[in-house]
């Protein structure tokens, strides 16, 4: 019988025992963290009215000027483009292991999805040039 992994001096370090999926794992999971980290300070510069966060020149979805001049509607999108960058950088993470590279492109086809799907221009309440064209 032979002795445990951790009882052998071959100078083996502490996680390997664990094998090379789980310190991916965890490596990724500390990627994670600091991109949710990341994520709440953002919201919470937004909230304060301090983030430069702000769309894409060509980004039609946010052409009405409301967007950019009413504070409640430039929050929601700020905190949208966050969001959706957030969920892009997580993406970005995950690919980081090419055995899974078929399940991650399933991940981030259906993440691509969701974050369309989120857009507050979606929607009749959160979408100001829909707002005035209800109302006249």
């Amino acid at each position: 019988m032979s002795a445990p992994p951790w009882s052998q001096p071959h100078g083996m370090q502490p996680l390997d025992i664990l094998g090379e999926g789980t310190t991916t794992a965890i490596s990724q999971g500390i990627a994670i963290s600091w991109e949710t980290a990341g994520l709440w300070q953002e919201l919470m510069r937004i909230a304060a009215g301090s983030s430069d966060i702000a769309p894409a020149k060509d980004d039609r979805r946010f052409a009405d000027p409301t967007w950019s001049r009413n504070p409640a509607f430039h929050r929601l999108s700020q905190s949208y483009l966050a969001f959706s960058t957030f969920l892009g950088q997580l993406m970005d993470i995950l690919d980081s292991d090419p055995a899974n590279w078929r399940q991650t492109e399933n991940a981030r086809f259906a993440v691509n999805l969701l974050i369309s799907s989120l857009a507050p221009t979606n929607a009749l309440l959160t979408n100001p040039a829909e707002i005035g064209r209800a109302h006249v």
